[in-house]
């Protein structure tokens, strides 16, 4: 059964509405009074869109005030897939392109003040909507193929590889952000044997050290054993810690496999993996970290203070809501640092938000399953050095936000991480969730 999700409103503003033959009519009317907002700008939409990808603009720059009235009209036609719409106080197109095309057409508006004050505005605007941005697929057998064809798709050669469990997301989490740092690929294991195709990987990368992240709980002995045999002179190196939170913090203070100095920090629950994977391309953008914390509790530790302090970071981005962080946390890292919290209604709304803030362009866009987590922490590790978001959706149709949010950026190419069962052939076809 499709998922079903509310009307994205991100990237489309707020705006009620009548549509005339020939022009298209926009009257529209403002909530509050004030002399000084009675003349928004017109605009144009963007220059460029692309076919299947959706989008919304507006054709005012910002709400018309009231007891002003506004009427904008549209002469020509929008690309086909587009319909003007007014919904609140600022009229606005939306829709999806359907055919390559250049359209041109022209904004009219009027707006009349309480005294009858008109102002007037008028602007030719041109839009180019091309082909659809090619779709590629990287499907792995699991989750360990999976790892190794992304490093495959992303490195020539690397210096050091990260590697940790493939069976619980914690370890991974922070890892992948410090490995983006690095230039390196995250690679996952089961427990108890490395995967030959693993070190298959790790050799043709000509790596000099591999790093495990995780103790002997996560990843056994065995399995360093494995790699010291396979890989005679390689260094293998193990960060781990007695939960999930000292290894976080080991991971990103490690001399020389961590991370020694940011701007900023991401802080995101590692109770459940959604919002870290969330923050992980981000972070790995910025040379920063991911630091997981547990969110419940109503203060940092001395420990995670060390951490963040011992970067020098001056930001501190909180990813998720007061459930997943609590308001007490973020109070105390309010105390010395900015702080940022992306929240949302779910996994997907958070995801989207931090995407938004994050990304203001993307050459690629990556889109994985936010039903689960292995395909999403390898190909973090690609977003992130290719300076491009991660979107979350769910396995059987595009999440609407993260749709509009391509739309707005038309990435060169998009990448699907994961096979048919992790994302179904009707997200690799951008096929959106039916809204609400």
């Amino acid at each position: 059964m499709a998922s079903v999700i509310h009307r994205p409103s991100a990237r489309v503003g707020t705006v009620a509405l009548a549509i005339l033959t020939g022009a298209t009519l926009l009257p529209a009317v403002a909530t509050s009074a004030s002399a000084e907002a009675l003349a928004p700008t017109l605009v144009c939409p963007p220059a460029k869109a692309a076919v299947a990808l959706p989008l919304g603009f507006s054709f005012l720059s910002s709400d018309v005030v009231a007891p002003a009235t506004a009427t904008v009209t549209i002469g020509g036609s929008l690309p086909d897939g587009l319909k003007p719409y007014l919904d609140g106080t600022r009229p606005f197109a939306t829709g999806t392109p359907t055919r390559a095309q250049t359209s041109t057409f022209s904004v009219d508006s009027v707006i009349r003040a309480a005294d009858g004050t008109t102002t007037k505005a008028h602007v030719d605007c041109t839009m180019t909507v091309q082909a659809t941005p090619p779709v590629e697929r990287i499907g792995g057998r699991d989750r360990y193929d999976q790892g190794v064809l992304v490093s495959k798709a992303t490195f020539d050669k690397a210096n050091i590889v990260y590697l940790a469990s493939g069976e619980n997301f914690a370890d991974a989490l922070s890892t992948a952000a410090v490995a983006a740092h690095h230039d390196s690929p995250l690679l996952l294991t089961p427990k108890a044997h490395v995967p030959a195709d693993v070190t298959a990987e790790i050799a043709r990368l000509g790596s000099s050290d591999v790093v495990v992240v995780g103790g002997p709980n996560a990843v056994s002995p065995a399995v360093v054993d494995e790699l010291k045999a396979a890989l005679p002179g390689v260094t293998v190196t193990r960060i781990g810690g007695a939960d999930r939170y000292e290894v976080s913090r080991a991971v990103i203070d490690n001399a020389k496999f961590g991370i020694d100095s940011a701007e900023s920090i991401y802080i995101a629950t590692g109770s459940n993996f959604p919002d870290a994977l969330s923050a992980s391309p981000a972070a790995a953008k910025g040379h920063s970290p991911v630091l997981l914390v547990d969110g419940a509790r109503t203060a940092l530790s001395v420990a995670e203070h060390s951490t963040i302090s011992g970067l020098g970071a001056k930001t501190a981005h909180i990813v998720g809501g007061t459930i997943a962080v609590s308001t007490g946390l973020q109070h105390d890292l309010e105390k010395t640092y900015t702080t940022v919290r992306y929240s949302g209604a779910d996994r997907f709304a958070v995801n989207a938000r931090i995407n938004d803030a994050i990304f203001t362009k993307a050459e690629r866009a990556y889109i994985a399953s936010g039903a689960n987590y292995p395909d999403a922490l390898t190909g973090a590790v690609a977003a992130g050095l290719a300076a491009s978001p991660v979107y979350l959706t769910p396995p059987s149709c595009l999440y609407g936000d993260a749709a509009f949010d391509m739309g707005s950026r038309i990435p060169e190419k998009i990448v699907v991480l994961g096979g048919t069962a992790a994302l179904s052939d009707n997200v690799a076809k951008l096929g959106m969730c039916p809204f609400e």
